[in-house]
């Protein structure tokens, strides 16, 4: 497994994480998503230098999720989503190159 994937996920479980400001990215409010469903870490991966970080992230926001970390040298984003779909949604922005849970269980 790739080191930045492993950290990032690593990070993902880890409790307390900082928001993305201490990062250097964004903020991102979550958009309305399903109220049953339970919030999941998620890791985006980008290719590093290839797009807009902040295209990217703005994106992560209108599929519903919060960036919790952004570390643009490895292209890693971690996010917190209760929006079932969006890991299927957000692997079809430009410059994702993938997208998914990192664990199965609520936060």
């Amino acid at each position: 497994m790739p080191a930045g994937t492993a950290l990032a996920s690593a990070l993902a479980l880890m409790p307390g994480t900082a928001d993305a400001r201490r990062a250097g990215g964004a903020a991102a409010a979550p958009a309305a998503a399903d109220t049953d469903s339970p919030t999941l870490s998620h890791v985006v991966n980008v290719l590093p230098g290839s797009g807009d970080p902040v295209c990217v992230q703005r994106a992560v926001a209108r599929a519903g999720g919060a960036v919790v970390h952004a570390y643009d040298r490895t292209g890693v984003i971690v996010v917190h989503s209760a929006n079932p779909d969006f890991a299927r949604i957000v692997r079809t922005v430009r410059g994702v190159t993938s997208a998914g849970v990192t664990r199965n269980a609520p936060l």
